[in-house]
């Protein structure tokens, strides 16, 4: 956020540039892991002469896109592979057990336990019974993982249609402040009296872990609050100077704090 004075009038703009940067990476994280672990597999497996059996995996990104084939061979069983964390909580993945050793089906071990074991004791019926010729069954995508990717890109993308570039102008000059919002959706832009203004507060957003972001904010004798940027950020002294400066060309000293009211208004 830039404060400059110039003459009779205090220009406070707020460029969104780090919230568009972070949207930027949540959205692309986001399809990367997407990409990477968002994969339906399709399993099919033929019986060749003296029991050998080898498999063709096709893996497909959000089981659409086309993510490569592979082959294993000599397969002898399935087998279902789990970790567990410090919490105690387990995850799992199929691996085909060869006469090489064990090759995963999928590489991320995830939660999801049903259709993995279903999978597993399929096959291995197939594998006993020697008079089966071919064996088919497809792993689909997760949807938790689905779900969770799905609320990640949903709040990049949020924060990038959203964030707003934030430009007030407080003109002693003309006695009213201006308030411009540039966005995606166009720039809106809203008219106040100077005398209108009760406070320059400081707003806290408190998280569930005890951090805490910031906001400077103009308070109206009405009620209404007019924030001068878009999100809260980190730093509270950077918004605590930027709330003096503009309280010192109001004229307001320091009585614009948080929850308290200034004791006069310059402007009335």
């Amino acid at each position: 956020m830039s404060v400059r004075e110039e003459g009779h009038q205090l220009v406070i703009h707020n460029s969104p540039y780090g919230q568009l940067i972070m949207g930027f990476i949540l959205v692309m994280a986001s399809l990367l892991i997407t990409y990477l672990f968002a994969r339906s597999a399709a399993v099919t497996c033929e019986r060749a002469a003296g029991n050998t059996i080898t498999c063709t995996v096709q893996e497909k990104v959000l089981g659409i896109l086309d993510a490569g084939t592979r082959t294993i061979s000599n397969i002898q069983s399935a087998d279902l592979q789990q970790k567990r964390d410090k919490d105690g909580d387990r995850t799992y993945r199929i691996v085909f057990v060869t006469t090489e050793g064990a090759t995963p089906l999928t590489n991320m071990y995830s939660s999801e336990y049903s259709n993995k074991h279903d999978l597993v004791e399929s096959f291995n019926r197939f594998a006993q019974n020697t008079g089966d010729p071919s064996f088919e069954e497809r792993l689909p995508v997760e949807w938790v993982l689905l779900l969770i990717l799905g609320i990640f890109v949903a709040g990049g993308l949020g924060t990038i249609i959203f964030s707003q570039f934030v430009t007030v102008t407080l003109d002693k000059a003309t006695g009213q402040a201006l308030v411009e919002k540039d966005g995606l959706f166009g720039v809106r832009s809203e008219e106040y009296l100077l005398r209108e203004i009760e406070e320059v507060e400081v707003q806290e957003s408190r998280r569930r872990k005890g951090g805490a972001t910031y906001r400077v904010a103009l308070r109206l004798q009405s009620g209404q609050v007019i924030p001068l940027s878009w999100a809260y950020t980190s730093g509270r002294n950077g918004k605590e100077e930027t709330a003096k400066q503009i309280r010192n060309f109001l004229n307001q000293g320091n009585n614009g704090m948080i929850g308290t009211n200034p004791t006069k208004n310059p402007w009335e």
